[in-house]
């Protein structure tokens, strides 16, 4: 916390702990109380992170004013959640910047979960074209509005089993293909094929992988 006094360490740290003790940011007069000190001085310290980037507010009035933590306090203090830090080009390649566009601590904030949906986790090479490796998860939107070329869980009540296959129909059948050509598309009757769920998002652990040509090889 090198930009920070002392003083302003321990300022911003209990400003994490009451909001997280209260569940909600507390005002200028608990931040004081909790101090012990005057309610102006508790005012110009957060004045002073809010300077820094430390600190936002909706001031009232001159007098009411109720601090919250920014993104920027929130990675600083290694507040639980994760830091969402801009944009990067898969086409051409555009400047990268470390600035933080937001934090959250929820799936929902980056991906369009809806109640009903739900994880699962990838077994199997089959669909390493599409970047889901054994041990990855996928998020699921249970639903059977599906189009070609979607990424799918499909049950086959003839096997008893499920799979996550890109699905496509094909002269009143229905056609699941792999992201490995290792793997032969699986072709049933649509009346065979039972859709769970259309794959939303992807997490993938951080590990080392192999190129897909040594995968293919």
């Amino acid at each position: 916390m090198k930009d920070l006094s002392k003083r302003q360490q321990e300022v911003l740290e209990l400003l994490a702990k009451l909001t997280d003790d209260l569940q909600r940011p507390p005002t200028l007069s608990e931040l004081a109380e909790h101090l012990q000190i005057a309610r102006q001085n508790a005012r110009n310290h957060i004045w002073r992170l809010k300077e820094k980037g430390f600190v936002h507010f909706k001031a009232q009035d001159r007098q009411a004013l109720t601090p919250v933590l920014t993104d920027k306090a929130k990675v600083l203090l290694e507040h639980p959640g994760y830091a969402v830090l801009g944009s990067i080009a898969a086409g051409q390649p555009i400047y990268a910047e470390g600035n933080i566009e937001s934090f959250t601590q929820n799936l929902a904030d980056l991906f369009p979960i809806q109640a009903g949906d739900y994880l699962l986790k990838v077994v199997g090479d089959s669909m390493i074209g599409a970047g889901y490796f054994e041990d990855d998860y996928v998020i699921v939107h249970a639903t059977k509005d599906i189009y070609d070329g979607d990424i799918v869980v499909a049950f086959l009540p003839n096997e008893e089993s499920a799979t996550l296959k890109r699905f496509y129909r094909k002269q009143g059948k229905a056609l699941l293909v792999a992201e490995n050509p290792a793997y032969e598309p699986i072709e049933l009757p649509l009346s065979q094929v039972a859709i769970q769920g259309v794959v939303i998002g992807h997490l993938g652990y951080r590990r080392k992988r192999k190129a897909l040509k040594d995968v293919f090889s």
